[in-house]
């Protein structure tokens, strides 16, 4: 797949540059004032530039245009310019000496505008548009379809530093910009040996990365130390990390760094090893927040979806928005650890969110052989799935459930097939950790062994679950807006000590049905609120668990509490008696409300009396 993707990116720029080649050379004036013309090697200089031995040195603002094999591009150091590429190619991979930059921009900060289709290309060691940390890139186009085609060197980036040097600050915002990086070098980021894959910010544009071997396709380069800081908030980006290399964050034996994702469209697979988003090879996962977009992300075999690379913990995981699905590669959690790496501190808030772990790992958790560590949902749709003998969520095949906290949400897991253990908790033979839930509809999905150890409700109480099925006929793919659990109001945040259950982004689903855990009781009333109508049931929870069906109330809300999403307040009826709708009530006697209401209705009464006389007369 990876050898596919080189040749289509190669195929690109060596069309690009034929194209130019068969381009008449009248088409391009000679280089003049703020314009270098790539074919002219006879004019010294113009405003914003100087030519030398194969060398147009940029000073000020030019545009860019032509196709060159012999002539390449240097921005002097500390310059502060905006250049324009017009159509313009510059391959110097094919040169005897295969160590020369294309574009070099060291030490510069450039504003970078496309036209028409561009290319880069580089020799060894040398990225194809060389963005080292002491520089800065911003990438611009007049429309989507001006594009740039970028290849770096052996040992170095696409876009970023060449070999043994990290990336610099490079801004993307819009265009069609395709990157393919040298072995060992990341598509957009560091080169071999590069500390970090520097300051990226992708806001715009159609964005496709490809690592080179041990690179990631967006991040770090082979036995880089991370993949730098990472943001995306628009666009489309497809990210392929090279062998041993994430898709975005971390190269080989690289840390994922910082990625955050607030926007766009994000399609991430992992090298072999390698997590879809998070570490390389034996990289942990670094800090990851996922706020909005759409994110799918897929490891490598060995490694995460979203998290550690082969060995690698999960470490920092935040979801508060967005959709996402993630896949662990073999023997790699979902969202977790990679192979033999933990889950990580894991934290879910808002979103729908997919896992799938890999085989032997867990959904939401730890890698094969990796404990579920700290995992934490408080809200979003949840539904996590483990691989073979792999927890939905909390240990992979071996290992430990570690702490998993469930306080809103709707979350459905399962466990993966033979495992002797559970949906929710340690994977195949692995030891308990601890479950506690209060709040969220929970639907484990196995027959038995649903949690493991025995969940509680944070106040010491064991809990059990009870299917709720809401309305007769069943109300389906409703939200649940609020709520009251023996007569104390439910809420968007729980509270254990006040027994105060958290029905923050829960609803009905394609069942109809909630599932609450709860401790066991004798005749308490349950009422839940949905699509601005009360149900309820009185019951006695057990041990075994309970099943019940929520009636339509013919009261008011039943002390309904504060809202989940919904927000709606409590108070009303306690359900004993019919509520006049607000319509027809009658209002006080005495007020001026009631003495107009009283005139209207006599008015009314009149006009319908002599509407019947009338209809007789006749």
């Amino acid at each position: 797949m990876k050898k596919i993707k080189k040749a289509k990116i190669l195929s690109l720029l060596l069309a690009a540059a034929l194209i130019f080649a068969l381009l008449p050379s009248a088409a391009f004036a000679a280089s003049g004032d703020g314009y270098i013309d790539l074919t002219d090697s006879t004019t010294a200089s113009g405003t914003g530039w100087t030519y030398s031995g194969n060398v147009f040195t940029v000073t000020g603002d030019v545009t860019i245009t032509g196709t060159t094999t012999t002539n390449r591009v240097v921005v002097q150091s500390d310059a502060d310019v905006s250049i324009t590429f017009n159509n313009a190619s510059i391959d110097m991979s094919t040169l005897v000496s295969n160590e020369y930059c294309a574009f070099d921009m060291t030490g510069a900060k450039v504003k970078l505008t496309l036209l028409g289709a561009n290319a880069l290309a580089s020799g060894n060691n040398k990225a194809g548009l060389q963005v080292p940390s002491d520089a800065s890139l911003t990438i611009t186009a007049a429309s989507s379809t001006d594009s740039l085609v970028v290849v770096g060197g052996e040992n170095s980036a696409g876009i970023g530093g060449g070999k043994d040097g990290s990336g610099g600050i490079i801004t993307i915002n819009g265009g069609t910009i395709m990157v393919q990086g040298g072995s060992r070098g990341a598509g957009i980021g560091a080169g071999l040996s590069g500390m970090s894959g520097g300051t990226i910010a992708i806001n715009g544009g159609a964005v496709t990365a490809t690592g080179g071997g041990y690179g990631a396709g967006i991040g770090g380069g082979d036995v880089g130390h991370n993949g730098g800081t990472i943001t995306i908030s628009g666009g489309t980006v497809e990210a392929i990390g090279g062998y041993g290399g994430a898709a975005i964050g971390g190269g080989g034996f690289g840390a994922g760094g910082v990625t955050t994702i607030s926007g766009g469209t994000v399609d991430a697979k992992g090298g072999h090893q390698g997590a879809g988003i998070g570490g390389g090879n034996h990289g942990i996962g670094g800090i990851i927040a996922i706020s909005g977009g759409t994110v799918e992300a897929a490891g490598g075999n060995y490694g995460a979806g979203i998290g550690g690379g082969e060995g690698g913990r999960g470490s920092n995981i935040t979801i508060n928005g967005g959709t996402v699905a993630a896949t662990g590669g073999g023997w790699g959690a979902g969202i977790g650890g990679g192979e033999h790496g933990s889950g990580g501190t894991i934290s879910i808030s808002a979103g729908t969110i997919t896992a799938q772990g890999g085989e032997k790992g867990a959904g939401i958790g730890g890698g094969s052989n990796g404990d579920g560590e700290d995992t934490t949902i408080s809200g979003g749709t949840v539904a996590a799935q483990g691989g073979v003998q792999g927890a939905g969520i909390g240990g992979g095949a071996l290992r430990a459930g570690g702490t998993v906290i469930i306080s809103g949400g709707m979350v459905e897991a399962t466990r993966g097939a033979s495992s002797n253990k559970s949906d929710i908790g340690p994977g195949y033979d692995g030891t308990d950790g601890t479950v506690t839930i209060t709040g969220g509809s929970v639907n484990c999905t196995s027959a038995t062994d649903k949690i493991l150890p025995q969940p509680t409700n944070g106040n010491g109480a064991d809990i059990y679950l009870n299917t709720l099925t809401v309305g007769s006929p069943v109300l389906k793919n409703a939200a649940i807006a609020a709520g009251s659990i023996d007569g104390v109001n439910c809420s968007a945040t729980s509270n254990a000590a006040g027994g105060v259950y958290g029905i923050k982004d829960v609803g009905t689903g394609a069942a109809g049905k909630v599932y609450f855990y709860l401790p066991v009781a004798t005749a308490q009333k349950v009422a839940l609120t949905a699509n601005g109508s009360i149900y309820a049931a009185t019951y006695t929870r057990t041990v075994y668990g309970s099943t019940e069906t929520l009636v339509l109330a013919t009261g008011g809300n039943n002390g309904g509490g504060s809202g989940g999403s919904g927000g709606s307040s409590g108070g009303g009826n306690d359900g004993s008696k019919p509520v006049v709708p607000p319509s027809t009530q009658l209002p006080k006697t005495g007020d001026g409300a009631g003495a107009a209401w009283l005139l209207c209705a006599a008015g009314i009464a009149l006009a319908f009396a002599l509407g019947k006389k009338r209809q007789g007369a006749r």
